[in-house]
């Protein structure tokens, strides 16, 4: 995973973290993994596998599309060549926007926006968690 991408979702965890009050101990022990390797893991000493982002989300509660969209939120642009290519190919993408026009760079959304994304489905979630309880 690319380094600068890397940083961006882990920051996108820490701050979820953070709203959900989730220390990195009790974080480590969901996972099943020590607290000094997450830390190495959020830190950038060790590199960030999909796989170990995956758990990661899981861990807090998200599922990972949840946890994609939110870091990166559909805009009304269209489909960059690959993502066009693909949804010819394979039937489960037919559901991806028709493209328009190819997109040459990725679409950044900022932090103020990120943590908004977070805010609306924790407080989504916890309307949900205490509809289920009654």
């Amino acid at each position: 995973m690319d380094h600068s991408e890397s940083e961006r979702l882990m920051s996108l965890l820490r701050k979820a973290m953070r709203m959900l009050d989730v220390k990195h101990r009790d974080l480590a022990r969901r996972l099943g993994v020590s607290p000094s390797y997450l830390s190495r893991l959020f830190h950038g000493v060790i590199d960030l596998k999909v796989d170990q982002l995956v758990r990661i989300v899981e861990a807090l509660g998200f599922g990972p599309g949840e946890f994609f969209r939110m870091a990166y939120p559909e805009d009304s642009q269209a489909l960059s060549p690959a993502a066009a290519a693909l949804r010819g190919l394979v039937p489960e993408a037919g559901a991806l926007q028709p493209a328009v026009a190819p997109v040459a760079t990725p679409v950044y959304v900022t932090a103020e926006e990120v943590e908004r994304k977070i805010e609306d489905t924790v407080r989504r979630l916890f309307a949900e968690l205490g509809k289920s309880s009654t």
